[in-house]
C-alpha cells in the first residue's frame, strides 16, 4: 500500500463504519411499493443477475421481480424465461412483459458489465432503445 501512496490498510469492508451507519438506521429499505407505482405509470424496469453472483442470487430476484404488485403482474408473472441470444449463442435467459424485464446473465458475478461486456452492452442497448430482448 506504501507504494501508492496509501497510509491506511485497506479492508473491503471496515466493521467499524458498517456498525456507525446502520446504526443510524440509515440502511436498505424496501421500495418494491414505490416501484409498482412507477409502472403502473409506463414507467420501464430492468432487472438483471449474474448466475454466479453470490451478493444478489437470480433465484431471489427473479422471486421479487414476480412479486412487484402493478397492473400487469399477471402477464409478467406467466410470461416464460427464454434465452437471450447475442450472436447467435443464448449468453442467458431473459423473462420481459408490459415494460419489466428480467435477465439472468450466464458465467456473471455481482458486477455482470466486468464478467461479460458485450453482452452486458448489448442488453443495455437493447433495453433503452425498446428493442427486443
Amino acid at each position: 500500500m506504501s507504494a501508492i501512496g496509501a497510509k491506511t490498510q485497506y479492508i473491503e469492508c471496515n466493521p467499524d463504519a458498517y456498525i456507525a451507519f446502520t446504526d443510524t438506521a440509515d440502511f436498505a429499505r424496501t421500495s418494491i411499493s414505490q416501484l409498482g407505482q412507477l409502472m403502473n405509470c409506463g414507467i420501464p424496469a430492468l432487472f438483471y443477475f449474474g448466475d454466479s453472483d453470490a451478493n444478489c442470487n437470480w433465484i431471489g430476484g427473479l422471486n421479487v421481480t414476480k412479486s412487484i404488485n402493478w397492473k400487469y403482474q399477471k402477464n409478467f408473472n406467466s410470461a416464460t424465461l427464454r434465452d437471450f441470444i447475442v450472436n447467435n449463442t443464448a449468453v442467458g435467459q431473459v423473462q420481459s412483459s408490459n415494460g419489466l424485464t428480467f435477465l439472468k446473465m450466464y458465467q456473471s458475478g455481482h458486477e455482470v458489465p466486468f464478467y461479460q461486456p458485450q453482452n452486458a452492452f448489448t442488453m443495455f442497448n437493447r433495453w433503452i432503445t425498446n428493442s427486443p430482448m
